[in-house]
């Protein structure tokens, strides 16, 4: 009830500056959003962690489906691209920009997406849907904050 109690007036002061405030997203603004979604998929196909890397704001979040949440770059690679493991080396990743929208210097994405790698001689394949939070950041680009995606599961 409390957490309800601090939400309400916050939710308010965010409708009230948003009434003298056009804080709507340009069409350029959308498109760099979906551009900058785009670009994880492309660096992921790189098999650069550097590139992928670069798609994600310094304070990040992901959560891995069916995992806890993992905060911040350096618990990110460690998870993506932990030391002394075998790489894993992406064949294929394509993903689908369902929804593409935003409010100030926030913007989303949600879609749906195709993955497959090998690790360690082995090949997988997963595929499923995706909600990815951005930021636009001082100089303008827009990184990923926070991305959660859930696996379609196998029939």
């Amino acid at each position: 009830m409390a957490a309800v109690v601090m939400v309400i007036p916050l939710l308010i002061g965010i409708a009230a500056c948003s009434e003298t405030t056009d804080l709507s997203l340009s069409a350029s603004d959308m498109e760099a959003i979906n551009a900058a979604s785009q670009a994880y998929g492309t660096a992921w196909l790189s098999n650069d962690p550097e590139l992928v890397m670069a798609t994600l704001t310094e304070d990040a979040v992901i959560v891995p489906s069916g995992m806890s949440s993992m905060q911040g770059k350096e618990a990110i690679r460690a998870f993506w691209f932990p030391e002394d493991s075998p790489p894993t080396v992406v064949t294929e990743f394509t993903s689908t920009e369902d929804e593409v929208g935003g409010h100030g210097d926030f913007g989303f994405v949600r879609g749906t997406f195709t993955l497959q790698f090998e690790y360690d001689g082995a090949e997988y394949s997963s595929g499923g849907t995706y909600v990815c939070l951005l930021r636009r950041l001082p100089d303008g680009s827009w990184r990923i904050s926070h991305r959660m995606w859930s696996d379609t599961p196998r029939e």
